[in-house]
């Protein structure tokens, strides 16, 4: 998997984009209706009502439109339009902090990978260096300490890989993680 591949799966998934990118939604939607004038209000009053026989009392309709003064619309709509800047730079930020955690995840994925094929290597020359220490040991060229001192780095070097083995998997799991939130 490439890592322009992990990147956009983590964008469409990421829970933090959604939700930047619903605000900013909000932020135009907001900012279309700030400089709209207010929908007028249309009503009806009605006082002490009687029956048709003996009619009397008072009934009337009226409508009242609320009419912005002293530039409260342009306020209110350079206010909306700030607000749309701040949440396309919040939408920005929040997929370049996503972006950043999957290609750190993804390198240190990488990095902990790389360390596994070196410890193998080191590893299968830990085996020479014992066989040869051995080797000597038998012919006298070499005492029972360095035979000793052979095999306890052996042994450091398949703990190492181990370590990295375990690394790779969480580096790995770490990753889907970052890719899949």
């Amino acid at each position: 998997v490439s890592l322009a591949a992990l990147e956009q799966q983590a964008l469409s998934r990421h829970p933090a984009i959604r939700e930047a990118e619903a605000r900013l939604a909000e932020a135009r939607g907001r900012a279309t209706q700030a400089g709209a004038w207010m929908n007028p209000t249309i009503g009806m009053t009605m006082d002490e009502l009687r029956p048709r026989e003996n009619p009397s009392g008072f009934a009337g309709v009226f409508v009242q439109q609320t009419i912005p003064l002293g530039g409260a619309l342009a306020a209110a709509e350079t206010e909306a339009e700030l607000e749309v800047v701040r949440r396309e730079a919040a939408l920005s930020a929040a997929r370049q902090r996503v972006i950043s955690t999957v290609r750190t995840r993804f390198y240190a994925m990488l990095t902990a990978e790389e360390r596994v094929a070196v410890t193998e290597r080191l590893n299968a020359h830990a085996d020479e260096v014992i066989e040869i220490a051995r080797q000597l040991f038998n012919v006298g060229m070499a005492d029972r300490p360095d035979v000793l001192t052979a095999e306890v780095g052996a042994r450091r070097v398949a703990l190492d890989l181990v370590s990295a083995r375990t690394t790779t998997e969480a580096s790995w799991r770490l990753l889907a993680v970052a890719v899949a939130e």
